[in-house]
């Protein structure tokens, strides 16, 4: 759930640190998804389900 590009509430103890998007940490780049589906509720609210591609090319 992600109202106005905010998470209020992320099941993750690193919080809305990790919620969605592109994080670059310490040189090490992580991208995390909205995913496709559902998971305890069958809801989505703000977040479009995505499939991510990522080209890693030298």
């Amino acid at each position: 759930m992600r109202l106005f590009g905010w998470s209020p509430i992320v099941p993750s103890r690193y919080g809305n640190r990790f919620a969605y998007g592109h994080v670059r940490e310490e040189g090490r780049d992580l991208v995390i998804s909205g995913g496709i589906g559902c998971s305890i509720m069958p809801v989505r609210f703000g977040v479009v389900p995505e499939i991510t591609v990522i080209e890693i090319s030298a």
